[in-house]
Parts: structure tokens; sequence; C-alpha cells
């Protein structure tokens, strides 16, 4: 077997390509502080309902469950939210969000503080599970924002 050429690496990847589903805008609550980990701070937010639109598809968050953080002492944020929504059709949909955010230290304070940041200068990705979707392995990105002043967030993307 002979070295494979860069050109045919480039051929034989695949391309990632994502379609936008849908987005959510969600009510929290103020933070709770839940202790020193050793490794992390963890923290509590609770969610207190929200709102789900998308292309034919539109949902009620419900105002239960929270988005559990561990922030790292160099600011890396481990996020894993858990929650439910009902679409307008009635059925009930839960879902889970793991994923990470991290930024420049200064940015992150800032979002600490309730201030609104450059979502452009702050990584922020999760991976939602709704259950077994087959092949379709649904991806979000989201956006730091103010408390007080919630924007609608970038959305959902699923894999084609």
């Amino acid at each position: 077997m002979g070295a494979v050429a860069a050109d045919e690496m480039d051929a034989m990847t695949p391309v990632l390509q994502t379609k936008y589903v849908f987005s959510l805008a969600i009510k929290i609550g103020a933070p709770i502080a839940a202790g020193d980990l050793g490794y992390g701070v963890r923290r509590i937010i609770p969610i207190l309902g929200g709102e789900l639109h998308g292309e034919g598809i539109k949902g009620t968050i419900f105002p239960y469950g929270a988005d559990f953080q561990t922030i790292r002492p160099n600011g890396l944020t481990e996020v894993e939210a858990k929650y439910a929504f009902q679409m307008d059709d009635g059925a009930i949909v839960y879902i889970e969000n793991v994923g990470i955010r991290f930024g420049p230290k200064e940015l992150l304070d800032r979002i600490a503080r309730g201030e609104i940041v450059d979502p452009a200068l702050i990584y922020f990705r999760s991976v939602p599970k709704f259950g077994d979707r087959g092949r379709e392995v649904p991806l979000a990105d989201g956006e730091p924002v103010h408390r007080r002043r919630r924007a609608p967030p970038k959305g959902l993307h699923r894999n084609s």
C-alpha cells in the first residue's frame, strides 16, 4: 500500500452540510451557585419557559428544567441542559443539550456580569438529544445574551 496524496484525502473526506430546523428563545432565572467541585464551579440556571419556532413548527418551552454548568478555572464552561417543550400539535418533546462555551477571559467575565457580548467572539456549541433520529445528528450553536434582554439564538441545525 502506498501513501495517499493530500488531494485524494480531501476527495475522501465527507463534507458536513447543515440545514436550519428551529430556534429556541429560552427565559432563564438567576444562576444558583452550587459549590466548588475541585475542578470547577457548579452553577444551576433555572429554565422559566420560552418559545420554539421554525419553518412550519412552533412550540412552547415548559417552565421546568435547568441548565447545569461546570465552569472550569480556565473559563471553559461545560453545559448540560434538560427541559421539555410542547409543539402546537400537542406533541411533548424532552431534550437534553450537552455542550461547551469558551472565549477570552475578559468576555466571559462580561457574560457573567450579564453584559451583552458579540456572539461571534464566543465559541458555544452543543449536541441536543431528542431520541433515536436515525442518521440525523442535531447540532446547535448558541449566543450568550443579556439576562434581561433575550435575543433569539442562532438555532438548531441538523446534518443532511
